[in-house]
């Protein structure tokens, strides 16, 4: 092996070099082992054209092992990623290595590393520290770096480079280091993620239907699309389909760069398959009147591969267009967008970042302010499917078998085989080729099994998913068959939505090939003869399947066993169901098939548990087991598995496990030898166990009963024997403390033995009891020779996914022979307990929901201390109804004497219960649990660190005090802006704790959160500062802009920073946040603990319907309000406490006055059927929120980015009615208005709070706004809120937030001259220039024309003058070159556009003119290469005052100064078309052109003339000819 040394390399970063000019900033990644860090970005060095770093360095220690023999050190390596840093993220350049075993005792050793674009230099000294036993990095780091790849940059140094938008690296390597980051592969048969694959996000859960999806699409600008009409230019329209819908943008008109800046918002319910194959299509078309639209170009994203990226969505990115019609090749113009995939309770991220148009210099010049095309490079392969023949496909028609053909789908391109005439066993013998534009977002190749029907739309019989990245990596796939399989054709449209596909629907034999195109080849997505295709080599195989018995089965009186490969199948005999049990012991007949022997080419085996009736028989469960697990060159053992259910079939029985199976399955292949001799399933021998079940306790078990709880109990299954705990009353955390005994008769092989399943009840007084949860314990793990004290464990009860929690067991089970059992188990298994009080200071209630329609009465609140079947130990405040029944003060001290278990893993939770009145009975308002652990006095900051964490990951528990969004959503799911619990699970809620220990020298008086985020909270935010605000227009909507605030220092330039400041803004200058601001501040006076009420479990199918629409159903488990407290837990011996209560009898009731100052909304959904809104404001307030302030004048119309500027006053009352609903509604001029969405601040956590009140100014925040009707967020809103006394309000006036008014300035831009401009007449070019702001084209301005221009040049000296008011909100100018035709259209030559942001900004803070010296500005065109033209023009821009004291005229017209402007010496050749007295000699081709257009009249003149002739003869020409003549008849009189 050779000895270890320890080494020390530092590592100097030198410089970097670029193969591009675009490049302006760089930065290297860099990872060694678990040492992974980025350089800081630098700026490209103007004179030697290099980015240096000065002094830049970075040391690794590391263990290298040197050869014994050669005495050289091995390998390891240093892997770099040199990165573009751009305003939109970071872009991989390319990725290279350093061995470090090659500067072991080097000093100062350069070195230059080679990357796909470009070059790092740098410098490395290696030192030998130390002789070491081991290797000093960690097996993981230490691991060889070979196979290092992007995917171990860390993702947050460079996160957009995981993306599709790898501009400089898009090679197929690149594509394959993208597809593991964030790609996935998914078989339509196996319903799996590729192993490979990394996900921010978990699976979605289907379990309950199908999934509602928002997906926001963001169409922000297009650039160099290629022009489609005669003149050259397009006139752009995005349409996006999301699955099945569409929406479109508006159309820009002729034009090949535009802004859009719209955003189009799709709802779409999705089942797994359209999940995990939806597509999200990207359409850019030039729009027709008459004609149809004609596609300039697409791209297309996977919706589950945006959800699974970060803040699920792809943000600001530049795309690639392509011509998904195969009409025409290569790039079709670029568009940047933003999209966005949320599923129920997720919040869409907001970003701060600078404008991209601000990362100009403070001198730049014209050329660098244009707008050019964004650096993508792409590279095309082709995706080849070869279709050999079919087999096994089901029949589809009634008359007839089924008309098959293959259709193969990736990134918008489609291409199909020929259908094949009634046959089950086709044969095509065709491929299809698809060609792919790299990089792309859309992983999932779709091969697609239909049937064809003349007179009807065609049958998809089924898909099934291929990976483009598996293609990749093993540049293609060899010959092998496809299994398709299905949800039977028999069951409704939503079933199949849902259902996992079980149905056996044929196979085909396909071989894919990854190719580089043909040269001088067109791509066409077509079928064509592609010979034979060689199938994977066959043989006999034999498959054995024994079964023994199967129990806990949900239904079926009598059952059997039916397994199925393709078609092949067998079962076993009926059998009678006794006690949920049925055993079969049967070596089910062997199933002898010629299978591949590619072992992936073969289907599914699938073991089917049925039940059998006279007339039918139904699936109860199955497993279903891929044919490379049936392989195995040992003998496979037989154990036990759970049962999967199927939701298409009849005995399919919702939140309950099918049943469990013990059997054994096994295939090889004949020529191996004959198959092996059957098992023996005879009935085994038994042995006699005694089984003893420890039950500590159950924590947080999901709710019931109406009331909130359960009444639990446990039930220990095992082999046919059960046994069955105490029931405890209203609890969801019951202590039971309770050992059940069984005597079990076991195989003696006890891996036969079934598992240990203990099961959790709620006992229901009418009807069947309810199943909570259950645990299943492999029994062979549970044996012990001898009896040992129980030790006990916390596992996770579940009903039928293992991935979904319905709270946590505390148990310890053991298996004893009998001969080992003759000790009695403990009969007291209660830990070591502390007498201790449990005090809960309870300022009050809030929002409150009523149990029904005549509201609440006069509320009061319990304690107990984990179960509310003592009422001795249940203590109660006074029913209180001040200041309102729903908001109710109680404001008192409750104290309650508890025995607490010294160990926190036994700790109870207490329970608070709102209680009310209802006529002459009690009822339940809503129930809220506490966990006790956190709040032990004698723990140390560890364990409760630890307790806290461990909370949190059972339960979803988070920090309170956030506004709580769920009296609107009636929903549980995690919601970081509100207060709630993740997850249905867990009644519990989060507390502050300060310690008040006395003797633990490790407990401070510090408050700190008894659970805290599963993120480290951030520092609060520097100054955040907006973009420039702009004027609102006359309809109060604001100009289009990002959607997102700028944070100082995110990328914006320093010189815009300091010029925003300067601007005394009340909104600007204000500190802001891109959350609530729940979320940011850290301490709270009180703490919020959420109510709930009403069942999860035992749902009618009413409920479970209603339930799934997410509306509020009276017995479907909500949210009911909230509770202000704070809790402390006291050792009675000691003194010491943990927790903290506060005086609340002191809170003294007073008036305080409320300025909300409502900014915009950000990306609020449509509401109107043209795909916007017409926004307002409505505040609602006061006892019961009745006080409502409908704000008309705030309405914005047709905008999704509503500009408020709006100031509202409230008085309130604290502590009581504290909450300010703020709703964003939609106007409608006919029918009642729509609410858009709510979000709602709680006033007295803000005034109470000392965190918030240290706020010099009270920052802005972004809150999201929830509908009653939705899980998803619909839009955002910006504000801030003040507090203050009334004799604060009294002296302290409203801010004026409107934003500032619209100052007159004048743009004046001289066009000199022409040069280089492309012909468009054969030899020559009539030239003429045109200007306009591209939100403002009726007043665009153009030049004269400099008529035949022979080489390209034009001279104008022309003046074009623009009137305008900044700040300007599309500060964008349009340049464009003309050719001048008198009977056609004129020919556009090219077209630049020109950012003025920058300009502007100058302009309107410094107050005077700024002026760019004449400059040469290139034009291009994108359908022509290279530059098309250019103009030298000079621009300048104005104050009013300014403008006014220097007049001049545009053109040349008077007053002509400022400067004057000579008319320009044009050539003599220079006339019109019509300048007949010019020269005849120089009668060009450009005359020639008229001449023949007149002619083309003179022959549509003559035609119409013949058609009358032959019409009407000669009389048609003959005055008073033709029918209806004075002179009669059927004619005229002739002469």
């Amino acid at each position: 092996m050779g000895d270890k040394v320890a080494c020390e390399f530092d590592v100097q970063f030198v410089c970097a070099d670029v193969q591009s000019d675009k490049v302006k900033y760089v930065a290297i990644a860099f990872q060694r082992g678990d040492n992974k860090g980025e350089i800081p970005k630098v700026k490209k060095d103007g004179a030697d054209g290099l980015y240096s770093w000065d002094d830049v360095s970075k040391s690794f220690q590391v263990s290298m092992q040197r050869d014994e023999s050669s005495k050289k050190f091995k390998s390891k390596s240093l892997t770099l990623h040199l990165l573009r840093v751009g305003s939109s993220g970071n872009t991989l350049l390319g990725t290279g290595k350093v061995d470090l075993a090659d500067f072991v005792n080097a000093r100062a050793k350069s070195t230059t590393v080679q990357v796909k674009k470009g070059t790092m230099t740098l410098r490395i000294s290696g030192t030998v520290r130390k002789d070491v036993e081991s290797d000093a990095e960690s097996s993981a780091s230490a691991a060889s770096m070979e196979d290092t790849s992007f995917d171990d940059v860390d993702e947050e140094t460079i996160a957009d480079a995981e993306a599709f938008e790898l501009e400089a690296d898009t090679t197929q390597e690149a594509q394959k280091q993208l597809a593991k980051l964030g790609s996935r592969s998914e078989s339509s048969a196996a319903h799996k993620s590729s192993a490979g694959s990394k996900k921010a996000y978990p699976e979605p859960n289907f379990s309950q239907g199908r999934v509602k999806f928002q997906v926001i699409a963001h169409i922000l600008e297009a650039r160099e699309l290629v022009g489609k009409d005669g003149n050259g230019m397009s006139d752009p329209m995005v349409q996006v389909t999301v699955v099945d819908k569409k929406s479109e943008t508006s159309t820009k008109k002729n034009t090949v760069n535009c802004t859009f800046d719209e955003i189009l918002f799709f709802d779409s319910k999705l089942g797994p398959d359209s999940f995990r194959g939806g597509k999200i299509n990207i359409q850019v078309f030039d729009a027709n009147s008459v004609m149809r639209n004609e596609l300039i170009g697409a791209f297309e994203f996977g919706i589950s591969d945006v959800y699974f990226r970060e803040g699920h969505e792809v943000h600001k990115q530049w795309v690639a267009l392509v011509d998904t019609t195969l009409k025409n090749e290569g790039i079709q113009g670029y568009l940047k967008l933003s999209v966005r995939v949320l599923g129920p309770g997720d919040i869409a991220t907001t970003h701060g970042e600078s404008d991209d148009e601000m990362d100009n210099d403070e001198d730049a010049d014209l050329s660098s302010m244009v707008l050019m095309p964004p650096d993508i490079s792409t590279e095309t392969k082709v995706l080849e499917v070869k279709v050999g023949r079919g087999a096994g496909l089901p029949k589809m028609d009634r008359i007839g078998t089924v008309d098959p053909y293959v259709k193969v789908k990736f990134g918008g391109v489609k291409g199909k085989t020929k259908y094949i005439k009634n046959s089950q066993n086709p044969t095509w013998m065709q491929s299809v080729e698809i060609p792919v534009t790299l990089p792309a977002l859309s992983d999932t190749i779709d091969i697609s099994l239909y049937d064809h029907d003349t007179a009807d739309s065609d049958d998809l019989i089924a898909t099934h998913f291929l990976s483009l990245s598996d293609v990749m990596e093993r540049g293609g796939l060899p010959p092998r068959w496809v299994n398709f399989y299905c949800v039977p054709f028999n069951v409704s449209k939503q079933l199949r939505e849902i259902a996992e596909p079980t149905f056996f629907a044929g196979r085909v034999n396909i071989e894919v090939d990854w190719k580089d195109p043909v040269e001088g080849e067109k791509l066409v997505a077509a079928e064509k003869y592609c010979g034979s295709v060689p199938e994977p080599k066959v043989e006999r195989w034999w498959v054995h399947v024994d079964v023994w018995e199967a129990n806990e089965l949900s239904s079926g009186d009598k059952s059997f066993v039916e397994i199925e490969m393709a078609t092949s199948k067998s079962k076993t005999d009926v059998r009678s169901n006794k006690k949920h049990t049925v055993r079969w012991f049967s070596n089910l007949p062997e199933l002898e098939l010629e299978l591949s022997t590619d072992v992936q080419s073969n289907p599914d085996l699938f073991i089917n548990v049925m039940t059998s009736t006279l007339t039918s028989s139904n699936r109860v469960g199955f497993l279903r087991i891929p044919f490379e697990e049936l392989v195995s060159s040992s003998e496979i053992k037989p154990g036990w598995k759970t049962l999967r259910p199927d939701m298409a079939s009849k005995a399919y029985t919702s939140e309950q496990v099918p049943g469990f199976i013990l059997y054994r399955a096994q295939a090889g292949k004949m020529s191996s030898g004959p198959p092996p001799k059957r098992y023996n399933v005879a009935q085994p021998a038994l042995s006699v166990y005694e089984l003893r079940a420890y039950l500590f306790s159950a924590r947080g078990l999901p709710a019931g009963d109406k009331s909130g709880m359960n009444d639990p109990y446990v039930v220990c299954n095992c082999a046919g024997m059960k046994s069955k705990s105490q029931t405890k009353r209203q609890t969801n955390d019951p202590d039971f403390f309770e050992c059940l005994v069984m005597s079990v008769s076991l195989p003696d092989e006890l891996n036969l033995a079934p598992d240990v399943q203990l099961v959790v009840w709620d006992w229901d007084r009418i009807g069947s009891n309810d199943q909570i949860g259950r645990i299943s314990l492999k029994t062979p793990q549970l044996l012990l020779n001898n009896a040992e004290k129980p030790k006990p464990t916390l596992y996770d009860l579940f009903l039928d996914d293992p991935n979904q929690s319905t709270g946590s067991l505390l148990a310890c089970v053991q298996l004893l022979p009998e001969n080992a059992a003759s000790l009695d188990p403990p009969t007291d298994i209660q830990p070591k307990m502390k007498k201790c009080s449990l005090q809960v200071s309870l300022v009050g209630a809030r929002s409150l929901l009523p149990k029904s329609t005549f509201g609440l009465n006069a509320p009061w609140v319990e304690l107990d201390g984990g179960s509310r079947s003592d009422k001795a130990l249940i203590v109660k405040t006074k029913a209180s109804s001040k200041p309102s029944a729903v908001n109710p003060n109680f404001q008192e001290l409750l104290n309650l004497s508890l025995k607490i278990p010294e160990d926190p893993l036994f700790a109870p939770r207490a329970n608070l219960t709102v209680m009310d009145t209802k006529g002459l009975s009690k009822v339940v308002v809503g129930v809220v649990s506490v966990p006790l652990a956190p709040l032990l006095p004698w723990l140390s900051s560890q364990q409760r660190a630890e307790i806290n964490r461990d909370i949190q990951i059972a339960d979803g528990m988070y920090i309170p005090g956030s506004t709580t969004r769920q009296e609107l959503a009636g929903d549980v799911k995690e919601d970081l802006s509100m207060a709630a619990v993740k997850g249905a699970n867990s009644d519990d809620v989060a507390i502050n704790i300060a310690n008040h220990s006395d003797s633990d020298p490790d407990d401070d008086d510090v408050e700190q959160p008894l659970l805290k985020k599963s993120k480290s909270k951030k520092k609060k935010s520097a100054s955040m500062k907006r973009r420039q605000r702009v004027p609102k227009n006359g309809d109060g909507s604001s100009a289009p802009e990002d959607e997102e605030v700028e944070l100082a220092g995110a990328g914006a330039s320093e010189d815009l920073q300091f010029e925003a400041a300067n601007i005394d803004d009340p909104v600007m200058s204000r500190p802001a946040e891109r959350v609530e601001l729940e979320r940011i501040i850290q301490g709270t006076a009180f703490d919020e603990l959420q109510l709930f009420r009403g069942k999860v479990r035992g749902l009618s199918k009413k409920e479970k319907k209603q339930r799934e629409k997410a509306l509020l159903e009276f017995n479907a488990r909500k949210p009911a309000g909230k509770l202000k407290a704070c809790v402390q837990l006291t050792e009675n011996k000691t003194g010491q406490s943990a927790g903290r209560v506060i005086p609340v009898k002191d809170l003294a009731s007073q008036k305080v006055i409320v300025r909300l100052y409502v900014i915009r909304g950000i990306q609020v959904v449509p509401k109107d059927s043209g795909g916007t809104s017409d926004p307002f404001i409505q505040i609602a307030y006061g006892p019961g929120k009745k006080t409502i302030i409908k704000d008309k004048n705030s309405m914005r119309e047709q905008t999704l980015n509503p500009e408020f500027y709006c100031v509202y006053e409230m008085e309130l009352n604290l502590p009581g009615d504290s909450e300010i609903d703020i709703q964003v509604w939609d106007w409608d001029k006919v029918g009642s208005n729509d609410l858009i969405g709510t979000t709602t601040i709680d006033v007295e956590n803000r005034w109470f709070n000392d965190e918030w009140k240290g706020y010099a100014k009270k920052p802005l925040e972004i809150r999201s706004l929830w509908s009653p009707k939705s899980r998803l967020p619909q839009g955002r809103i910006e504000l801030w809120m003040d507090v203050m006394s009334m004799s604060e309000a009294s002296m302290t006036p409203k801010i004026d937030i409107q934003p500032p008014v619209p100052e007159p300035y004048e743009m004046r831009i001289i066009i000199w001259n022409t040069r280089n401009v492309v012909f468009k007449d054969g030899d020559s070019s009539d030239i003429y220039v045109v200007a306009f702001m591209e939100d403002d084209k009726k007043n665009k301005q153009e030049t004269d024309v400099h008529w035949n221009s022979d080489d390209g040049t034009g001279m104008f000296n022309w003046r074009m003058k623009f009137k305008l008011d900044l700040p300007y909100k599309l500060p964008r100018m349009k340049l464009q070159i003309w050719d001048k035709d008198t009977v056609t259209s004129d020919d556009s030559i090219g077209e630049a556009a020109i950012s003025l942001q920058k300009l502007f900004q100058r302009a309107y803070v410094q107050k005077k003119s700024q002026a760019l010296e004449a400059q040469w500005v290139a034009l291009y065109h994108p359908n022509f290469e290279g530059i098309q033209g250019e103009v030298e023009m000079s621009l300048e821009v104005l104050t009013a005052a300014e403008a006014a004291a220097r007049p001049n005229g545009k053109g040349q017209e008077e007053p002509n100064a400022f400067p004057k402007l000579d008319p320009p010496d044009r050539p003599e050749t220079s006339f019109g078309p019509f300048a007949l007295g010019k020269r005849l000699k120089l009668f060009g081709k450009k005359m020639m052109k008229v001449m023949i257009g007149l002619g083309i009249l003179a022959v549509i003149g003559g035609g119409i003339a013949l058609y009358f002739y032959i019409q009407y003869g000669p009389a048609a020409f003959v005055k008073g000819g033709g029918s209806g003549g004075k002179e009669g008849g059927g004619g005229g009189k002739q002469k």
